[in-house]
């Protein structure tokens, strides 16, 4: 069994009251690259300082690291959006800080991601693959995905009160802006990441048979 940690960081984030991975927005954009730090050497290297929410809750990383010293699995860790670099040894894919999901340029190339991260993914020999991520606001962005792809559904939060009504909010403006209402990208979760402005995506049925295994050295 590996253990993928992806992080990234978005502008959405800053938004007031919407995340718990800092202080404030200056601070938020190291979380990701120190829980990067937490999870594979055990503390922050980059910086003497463990993350803490607005309540002063340490970083959930922490919890990650706990657990894999009592029951040991390998980690690779995923650059896939950092604005600060990380000192754990990272694969780095070919996303970019993402931008407040309220613009209706989020600065992002989802394609190439889904197309990146789906080769990667399919040459790892693993059997069993978890997948964590370390992205502040991300569960405000996978809250718009899913309404725009006709989900219907909620979305967690670490803070002590999941602030779903202002997530909502903002997942309303985000549709507003791009000119989408609830389910317009239905079946094409490309289209769903980065709004109207391109061509539908090509749709992917994905068996473990029609992917490619690389072997282990």
């Amino acid at each position: 069994m590996r253990f993928l940690f992806a992080g990234g960081i978005t502008k959405t984030a800053g938004i007031k009251g919407i995340s718990a991975a800092g202080t404030n927005p200056d601070v938020m954009v190291h979380t990701p690259s120190i829980d990067m730090e937490i999870v594979w050497y055990g503390k922050p290297v980059s910086t003497p300082v463990v993350p803490v929410s607005p309540s002063g809750c340490p970083t959930l990383a922490v919890i990650t690291r706990a657990v894999r010293d009592l029951v040991p699995f390998e980690t690779l860790v995923v650059n896939a959006g950092l604005t600060k670099q990380t000192a754990a040894p990272s694969l780095t894919l070919s996303g970019t800080p993402c931008g407040d999901i309220r613009a209706n340029d989020p600065g992002v190339n989802a394609q190439e991601i889904v197309d990146e991260a789906r080769s990667f993914g399919a040459s790892l020999p693993d059997e069993e693959v978890i997948i964590g991520e370390t992205i502040p606001g991300g569960t405000t962005i996978a809250l718009g995905v899913l309404t725009a792809l006709g989900e219907q559904v909620s979305v967690s939060s670490s803070l002590p009160e999941n602030p779903l009504t202002l997530k909502r909010d903002v997942v309303d403006r985000a549709l507003a802006v791009n000119i989408m209402a609830p389910g317009d990208a239905a079946g094409d979760p490309i289209r769903g990441s980065v709004g109207p402005e391109i061509p539908s995506s090509p749709q992917y049925e994905v068996s473990r048979s029609d992917c490619p295994r690389a072997e282990p050295t």
